[in-house]
């Protein structure tokens, strides 16, 4: 009430309402009581209540200006840090990768006639494409990818003749001479390189597939 205007409908109303009331009347209503009590409310004495428009720890406009303008140059300085920090980790990377030697899987993608994706695993089952991408990337049940995780007590192969790798494990464990003959008979010797097994599903289904569920190793 005390910020509205004298002139506002509202006083006008209960202006009204009391002249038209007379004091012989027992019965009031509470804000006929409060106007009839404190006239003041309604005369427009009382000064208006001022907006607010700044937060009241900054006196002036000046001041948040400058509040302002520093938390923008802030929010630019970090944002050109992160920028920075991006781009170097990536410098980083790309060096990484161009001075590493490649790994099992980029060199059999590199192989000359090598199959990837669907092209690849839409022709094989589910239990063989999830075999064949162990062996392409080396995360299998071999000794030599457990022992880095502690879950083998150590990466030699049970044949004792080296670590059990996958290159060990298609192409020179001795504990599978007699699939690794037919493996060869079926692929010929120019096949038996690991890019060669397991880079098409020709290969794949008619040798190392075969190989793999004979050794039961994987």
């Amino acid at each position: 009430m005390q910020t509205l205007a004298t002139n506002h409908p509202i006083h006008e109303f209960l202006t009204e309402g009391l002249r038209t009331r007379t004091a012989a009347i027992k019965h009031r209503t509470n804000i006929e009581n409060i106007l009839q009590q404190f006239p003041i409310t309604t005369t427009g004495t009382l000064g208006t209540i001022s907006p607010f428009i700044r937060p009241p720890w900054c006196p002036n406009v000046h001041q948040y200006e400058a509040m302002d303008k520093a938390k923008r140059i802030a929010q630019t300085e970090k944002h050109s840090r992160i920028k920075k920090i991006k781009e170097i980790a990536h410098e980083q990377w790309t060096n990484l990768n161009v001075n590493a030697p490649p790994s099992r899987l980029k060199r059999i993608l590199q192989w000359n006639g090598s199959q990837h994706g669907p092209v690849l695993y839409n022709k094989l089952s589910r239990t063989t494409a999830a075999k064949v991408i162990q062996l392409r990337t080396g995360h299998c049940g071999l000794n030599s990818y457990l022992h880095r995780f502690g879950l083998a007590d150590s990466p030699l192969c049970n044949c004792g003749a080296g670590h059990e790798t996958v290159e060990h494990f298609l192409l020179e464990c001795p504990l599978y001479r007699e699939q690794r003959t037919e493996l060869r008979n079926k692929a010929g010797s120019v096949n038996m390189r690991v890019d060669a097994l397991l880079g098409t599903s020709e290969v794949i289904l008619k040798c190392t597939e075969g190989f793999i569920n004979d050794t039961e190793r994987i």
